[in-house]
C-alpha cells in the first residue's frame, strides 16, 4: 500500500494529499502480514479525524510534532525534553512520517528507553538471536504479551505503544527491537517516527488546523464501518 504520494515521505506542495485537501488520514495494520488488506488512505473531507490530537508543525517540508517525554510501564524516563526540540537553526526536533519502517531517536532519548526494554526482556530469559543485541528468539505476540506500555507524551496527547509497535518479526522465530539510535548526537539530526510505530493506529492530518490525531484501532474495523 502507498500511504501517501509525497517526496521522501515528507510534505510538499506537489503531494497528492495536499492537492486534494487540507485533511487526510491513513490506517496502518500489520506490515509483516502480506495477507492483511485493510490498510486505508483517505483524502479530503472523508478523512477519519477521530482520536487524541496534538500540535502539528510543517517545517522545511516535514511534519514535526512536539514530544515532551517518554514513559516505560508508567514511569517517566529521565530524558531532557530539550533533546526533542528544534534549535534556532531548525535542526533536530521530532518528525512523523510513513515512508520508512524503523523509528529513529536521538541517543539521549534512545538509550534510556533501550535500557528499560532490554532489562525487561533479559528478565524473561529470552535467548539472543544473533550478533544484534536487540534481537531475540521468540514470537512477539506470545513472548511479549505482557510487555509494559511505552508512552510517547506529545503536547496535549499521549501515544500508547504495545509490543507490536516496538518489535518486528524479522524471521521465523526471531524478533528485534525496531528502533535505532541516530548516529551519535550530531546536531541537525531529527528523531523520526516511522511506520512500525504507527501500526494499529489511524493517523489523521489537518494541515489547516495544524493538528495530528491518532486513534488506536484495527484497520479492519474502520473498513467495516466505511462499508456500512
Amino acid at each position: 500500500m502507498t500511504f501517501m504520494a509525497k517526496r521522501g515521505g515528507s510534505w510538499s506542495s506537489t503531494s497528492v494529499a495536499t492537492q486534494v485537501s487540507d485533511k487526510f488520514s491513513y490506517c496502518i495494520g500489520n506490515i509483516s502480514d502480506p495477507e492483511y488488506t485493510y490498510d486505508l488512505l483517505i483524502l479530503g473531507d472523508s478523512a477519519i479525524m477521530n482520536g487524541s490530537s496534538t500540535q502539528l508543525d510543517v517545517y522545511n517540508k516535514f511534519y514535526y510534532l512536539t514530544l515532551q517525554g517518554i514513559s516505560f510501564g508508567g514511569i517517566q524516563l529521565e530524558i531532557d525534553p530539550e533533546v526533542f526540540q528544534r534549535n534556532e537553526e531548525g535542526d533536530g526536533g521530532v518528525i512523523i512520517d510513513s515512508g520508512r519502517t524503523m523509528t529513529s531517536l536521538v541517543g539521549d532519548a534512545f538509550r534510556p528507553l533501550k535500557d528499560q526494554v532490554t532489562a525487561y526482556i533479559d528478565g524473561l530469559k529470552l535467548e539472543k538471536a544473533n550478533e544484534n543485541p536487540l534481537c531475540y528468539k521468540g514470537i512477539v505476540s506470545q513472548d511479549l504479551k505482557d510487555f509494559p506500555k511505552v508512552t510517547f507524551h506529545f503536547a496535549g496527547a499521549d501515544l500508547e505503544l504495545s509490543a507490536a509497535n516496538m518489535f518486528l518479526m524479522i524471521d521465523v522465530g526471531t524478533f528485534c527491537l525496531f528502533m535505532e539510535e541516530l548516529d551519535g548526537d550530531t546536531p541537525g539530526y531529527a528523531s523520526m517516527i516511522w511506520v512500525v510505530m504507527q501500526q494499529y493506529f489511524n493517523v489523521a492530518y489537518d494541515l489547516k488546523a495544524k493538528t495530528l490525531s491518532f486513534l488506536s484501532i484495527d484497520c479492519l474495523v474502520l473498513s467495516v464501518l466505511r462499508i456500512n
